[in-house]
């Protein structure tokens, strides 16, 4: 009974092997540049997955997405200045429609000076 007993534990003891071994097999799979999907050119309404096929596709199209966040960053700091010159002249007409225009440049204004100030990731 005692060499049943050991065999069950063995049977028991494998499995917990095993399954450890299968979770990390899935958790290192799922890192895989292979799994990350880099694009998608649409077709019959399914679309076709395009996937990296080397860490090199991952870095080039991580520039590629940091580059148009910078130029998006800039394009907003240019839209903020404008707004609040837009402002500036309007609030200086000093009329009733005039200061609701400059109101209106202001909020826009500060919702991107706001999304600016927020870190990039």
């Amino acid at each position: 009974m005692n060499n049943s007993m050991d065999f069950s534990e063995q049977d028991i003891e494998m499995r917990r092997i095993k399954d450890a071994h299968d979770m990390e097999v899935r958790r290192l799979q799922a890192l895989s540049v292979t799994n990350i999907m880099t694009d998608i050119v649409p077709g019959d309404g399914d679309g076709l997955e395009i996937y990296a096929e080397s860490v090199a596709d991952v870095e080039r199209l991580l520039s590629e997405l940091g580059d148009e966040n910078e130029a998006l960053r800039a394009d907003l700091e240019e839209a903020a200045r404008t707004l609040r010159r837009y402002e500036a002249l309007h609030r200086a007409k000093g009329t009733p429609d005039s200061l609701a225009k400059a109101d209106v440049n202001a909020a826009l204004a500060a919702r991107f000076e706001r999304t600016l100030t927020r870190p990039s990731k």
